[in-house]
């Protein structure tokens, strides 16, 4: 089992891969609403002047050993009006594919927020980064390693209860060769749409749509409500088209001192037709804040 993902890389008779949708582009995570810095670079939160996140995605069953992982770290310069600031970024993500498959990246970020009315905001924002494709050596083939650069752009709209935002993603077209395969990344476009809701005084209902649109490819989306209670628990689920429901629960902000903390933990439910074999995901997002 431990070779079976490089061998699917190495059979291929063709010098040059056109990557199915997951290598193509990175892994949506099913808790993405948790870091929307995973797929647009724009988004911005003045409410703090320091975010770090981290999240771990697992596969069981039938893909165990299939992990993914990624940290980010957001700083907001203190504008000099409340109506415009600045912020900068670090994320790093890496894929990996049971014993010898590795893809991972790294960006830096830059975004701009600024008030365009009473009401509305505008926040654009730019990454620069590196994609690297590892392959280790194995019985069935030679291993090999591959960069390439990456750059993403992204703009959000702002409103108190609604949020939509657009990404331009892989906008360099990053070319890897880590083996004797060339696989090429082609760009592609996130749409997101934010709607919160207030149900009761202290009970919210904040709905997440995920649409990534990628030539040559099917249509793609997520839709995820989430329940907020006092501002302290939250609980839902993010459904993936064609792939199952995952069951979210978790805490959204604890208050120590002036640090405040999350967590979120979810598992999702397959839907896919694999017969009586688990194909499950489960997967756990940490969040720490410094307020403004």
């Amino acid at each position: 089992m431990k070779i079976h993902f490089f061998i699917l890389f190495i059979i291929f008779p063709y010098n040059s891969v056109i990557c199915q949708s997951s290598d193509n582009a990175p892994v949506v995570y099913d808790q993405f609403f948790k870091n929307y810095f995973l797929v647009n670079p724009a988004i911005n939160n003045a409410d703090n002047k320091l975010d770090i996140s981290l999240g771990n995605r697992t596969l069981t069953g039938l893909f165990e050993g299939v992990n993914r992982f990624y940290a980010d770290g957001n700083i907001v310069f203190s504008p000099k009006s409340e109506n415009r600031y600045h912020s900068i970024g670090l994320l790093a993500m890496n894929n990996k594919d049971g014993e010898y498959i590795s893809r991972s990246r790294a960006y830096a970020r830059y975004a701009y927020y600024t008030s365009i009315s009473e009401n509305a905001s505008l926040s654009a924002g730019i990454a620069f980064g590196f994609i690297n494709y590892s392959f280790k050596a194995s019985p069935a083939s030679g291993g090999g390693n591959s960069f390439s650069p990456d750059a993403n752009i992204g703009l959000w709209y702002l409103r108190d209860n609604f949020k939509v935002g657009i990404s331009y993603q892989q906008i360099t077209r990053p070319v890897l060769k880590p083996v004797s395969q060339q696989f090429q990344l082609d760009p592609y476009l996130n749409f997101n749409i934010i709607y919160k809701l207030k149900i009761q005084q202290h009970i919210e209902l904040e709905s997440h749509l995920y649409y990534r649109y990628l030539q040559d490819f099917p249509f793609y989306f997520e839709f995820s409500p989430i329940l907020s209670f006092y501002n302290k628990l939250e609980t839902g689920v993010n459904y993936r088209q064609n792939r199952g429901f995952a069951i979210l629960l978790g805490l959204k902000s604890i208050a120590i001192g002036n640090n405040h903390f999350r967590f979120l933990a979810s598992y999702l439910l397959s839907t896919r037709k694999l017969t009586t074999i688990n194909d499950g995901i489960l997967e756990f997002s940490f969040g720490y804040s410094l307020p403004n």
